[in-house]
């Protein structure tokens, strides 16, 4: 959703609108523009980068010199007084009767970077704020509820919303004028109006807040989603939405779908990684060869645009361009964490290209963003006061690094020219090389006869000569030569590299990159990034054979345990050794799904416990009335408590928990799990069927929810009471993948199993029992298809033939060596 880039005054204050807003998520982009930003501002540099001759290097800090964020931080020297969001500065508001004014945003974000420069930096916009407002500055990132009842108030104002977020709120923290970015002669007129009206008709502005408060109600109050006669009057033997809704989604995202250059919709366009996973687990169902050509068509230009770092790995934020060659140049670790899991799955259902590909953005994760304790927050997209310079290159650039000959091959292969691609200097891409040498793309970057797409792209910075093909729009034939040994246990030497000159070249153009001034990095450690990271470490573990993966996966696991959570309660950020503000849904979901995925690779039941702990404390503070809340029944900072349901720029905590309640359903089979996800899903049915793809996340569930799963029960010798010492085996030698787990876990009984299911499934799911509570002599397997499970047996005689899942078929007939 791109900035309403009207001026606006309080003029407009009063225009506002009743009806519920239905698209409202605080996933919104801020705007999609290309001005120069700023400098970015950490603790330790402060001082020093200040240079603009509007800032006095000597000015004394204001109150938020003594916060953790990294956003907050970046303001303690504006000449704006601002305060953080506390009592202590509601209270001065009400003493000093002013209104306040509230400016949310986070460190990496490029226009608020341009707003504190225009308008934070500027003293006679400071003077104005200093004598008529109370300021309070908000890092998002830290206090997610805030910024979204804001933002839902924004919505309603203007019908656009993003960051940075502008707010003139009462001292009841009643919202009665929001916006988004506003330039300086803008700001100045709208502070000055709306200071007289606070002092001349502060009636006016009362009833304004009022409104908006009772709009904002009305979006989120209980009725609206609590269809009890719905619940309490449904066939328990019903399914809790229509099946048809899978299709009707699917035929949704067909025609928002961009046959051209893949993704959905046009620009700016982000990835939507949701939408990937459900047609993932819709192939999966279906074998729709529509659903298979639109994952690969929009991976594959994703990863040929600039939006993939094709230097460093990783992805930015979102392409300004509908062909994925300008980024939004900053870099979200949930995007990228999101985004390894979407070329995780596609490798192993269409082609391991697409594993080299995750790979490289796991490469990214670990050398540029991993901490002490776990996972950054963000990289920006400014430096040395410029949108994207750190990444852009000029063609002697790559002449001065790699030499003539070398530099010839890449510049034509990475589309680098005289005249560049974006400010008359070049972001690296293969959008290009794809679509008019595709012999040369292949050989580099592809794996076997790699399906080509679409013939009829136009486009006029691409040469259309050679863009038919007759293998266009063909699809993969049945390799019969797989082994079904090599159906996922890859090589342990496997590197998932591209070949050497891609390596070796990039590779020295990052160490030429490194010498720059570097964008800043947000790094705090956030519960659900850290959470979302566990899910795919996990997962790249079992599908990569990277034991490291799980190693830090487990760390993490330990650092959220040991430091983000104190008396029971999860906190949404670390940093500097201080937590801050008590988790909101989202934390809870990704850190549950997380532990779940832990638990899953490594089977070990510490994760499976701390997952059920924290549902369960997540159930008791967050679900009532038939929903999910975003903040806590123990949190009340704010007028009104909303309700985050839409899937946004990643799926919502409401739709995380949906699927985290399925699949601890499944394994634990504790029907209070089942009966709260069905009463959120009834809750929410109108909504759903009014608009599927707000909850595609959901959705996807409901397609695991049709198949019945895969579910695994393994009865094995969990204390060692049974194992014949003299005859144990080395464990390393019993399967390649050793992972840590407690020592009061039989390690032999565990990797055993481990090496036997050691497969990706979407909808799998693994339960673990002790044999003897079970009375068997030996380690036993059944398996659960369809909801029917079939007898135990030894798990020595287990094999792939037990189980009659589509993965066995799906990775034979379509994964391409």
């Amino acid at each position: 959703m791109s900035f309403n880039r009207k001026n606006t005054s309080n003029k407009n204050i009063s225009n506002t609108n009743n009806k519920s807003v239905r698209n409202i998520n605080n996933s919104v982009s801020d705007i999609d523009n290309k001005s120069s930003g700023i400098k970015n501002i950490d603790k330790k540099t402060i001082n020093k980068n200040n240079s603009n001759n509007k800032i006095n290097e000597n000015r004394k800090p204001n109150d938020l010199i003594n916060e953790t964020s990294p956003y907050l931080l970046q303001h303690a020297y504006n000449p704006v007084n601002w305060h953080p969001w506390n009592e202590k500065s509601f209270s001065l508001a009400k003493k000093e009767n002013k209104p306040i004014f509230l400016s949310i945003g986070y460190s990496t974000c490029h226009w608020c970077h341009v707003m504190e420069k225009e308008s934070f930096e500027d003293e006679e916009v400071a003077k104005i704020l200093n004598e008529n407002f109370i300021s309070i500055k908000v890092d998002r990132e830290e206090m997610p509820s805030v910024d979204s009842m804001y933002m839902e108030s924004a919505i309603i104002f203007t019908g656009n919303g993003g960051w940075p977020l502008t707010v003139l709120i009462d001292n009841d923290k009643k919202p009665f004028f929001a916006g988004t970015y506003y330039p300086k002669i803008s700001l100045i007129r709208i502070l000055n109006d709306i200071s007289n009206t606070w002092k001349n008709d502060p009636n006016k502005v009362k009833n304004i807040a009022n409104d908006i408060i009772n709009d904002l109600k009305n979006l989120n109050r209980s009725d609206r989603f609590d269809n009890k006669s719905i619940v309490n009057n449904r066939d328990k033997d019903e399914s809790v939405l229509d099946y048809s809704i899978i299709e009707r989604t699917f035929e949704d995202l067909k025609s928002r779908f961009d046959n051209r250059f893949g993704g959905f919709g046009y620009a700016p366009k982000f990835p939507s990684v949701q939408n990937i996973l459900f047609l993932n687990r819709y192939y999966f169902q279906t074998e729709s060869l529509e659903a298979k050509d639109m994952v690969e068509k929009t991976l594959d230009s994703m990863f040929n645009g600039g939006i993939f770092d094709h230097i460093a790995g990783g992805f930015s934020r979102y392409s300004v361009d509908y062909k994925w060659l300008v980024p939004h140049f900053e870099k979200m670790m949930y995007d990228n964490g999101i985004l390894a899991i979407a070329y995780l799955e596609a490798g192993l259902l269409f082609n391991k290209k697409y594993l080299k590909i995750a790979k490289k953005i796991l490469d990214y994760c670990f050398r540029e963003m991993l901490g002490e304790h776990g996972f950054y927050t963000a990289q920006d997209a400014d430096s040395e006061g410029e949108e994207g310079k750190y990444y852009l290159f000029t063609i002697n650039d790559i002449r001065k690094v790699l030499g003539s000959s070398d530099s010839e091959k890449f510049c034509k292969l990475f589309d680098i020219t005289r005249d560049g691609n974006f400010k008359k200097k070049n972001i690296p891409n293969l959008i290009k090389t794809f679509y008019n040498n595709k012999k040369e793309y292949y050989t580099i970057f592809g794996s076997g006869n790699y399906n080509i797409h679409d013939q009829n792209i136009h486009d006029h910075d691409i040469n259309n000569h050679d863009i038919n093909d007759q293998n266009i729009n063909g699809y993969n034939k049945v390799n019969p030569n797989i082994n079904e040994n090599n159906i996922q246990n890859h090589d342990a030497d496997e590197n998932f590299e591209f070949n050497s000159f891609i390596e070796d070249s990039t590779k020295k153009l990052y160490n030429f990159r490194l010498k720059r001034t570097p964008p800043f990095k947000d790094k705090k450690n956030l519960a659900f990034v850290n959470g979302l990271m566990i899910a795919t470490l996990s997962m790249g573990a079992n599908i990569l054979n990277k034991r490291e993966y799980i190693e830090k996966a487990e760390e993490i696991g330990e650092f959220i345990i040991n430091k983000l959570i104190k008396d029971g309660r999860l906190y949404t950020s670390y940093k500097d050794g201080k937590i801050r503000n008590k988790g909101v849904l989202d934390d809870y979901a990704y850190v549950i799904w997380g532990f779940i995925e832990l638990f899953q690779v490594t089977l070990n039941k510490k994760w499976l416990n701390n997952a059920q702990n924290l549902m369960d404390s997540m159930i008791d503070l967050f679900f009532d009335d038939g929903v999910l809340y975003l903040s806590g029944s123990d949190v009340n900072d704010l007028p009104i408590r909303t309700k985050n349901v839409y899937d946004g720029a990643i799926p919502s905590g409401n739709n995380i928990s949906v699927f985290n309640l399925m699949r601890l359903y499944s394994i634990t089979n504790n029907d209070y799990y089942k009966d709260v996800f069905e009463e959120i899903i009834y809750s929410l049915k109108t909504d759903i069927e009014k608009n599927p793809l707000a909850f595609i996340t959901l959705i996807s569930g409901l397609i695991y929810d049709k198949s019945g799963g895969l579910h695994i029960n393994l009865a094995l010798d969990l204390d060692n009471k049974n194992i014949n010492k003299n005859n144990n085996k080395d464990v390393n030698n019993i399967i390649n993948k050793d992972i840590n787990i407690n020592k009061n876990i039989n390690k032999i009984s565990i990797n055993i199993a481990k090496e036997k299911l050691s497969f990706w499934n979407p909808f799998l799911t693994i339960s673990l029992l002790d044999k003897d509570s079970e009375n068997f002599n030996e380690n036993m397997i059944s398996v659960c298809e369809n909801m029917t499970c079939k007898p135990y047996k030894k798990i020595d005689d287990f094999l792939y033939d037990d189980i009659d899942s589509k993965i066995i078929k799906l990775t034979n007939k379509n994964v391409e060596n």
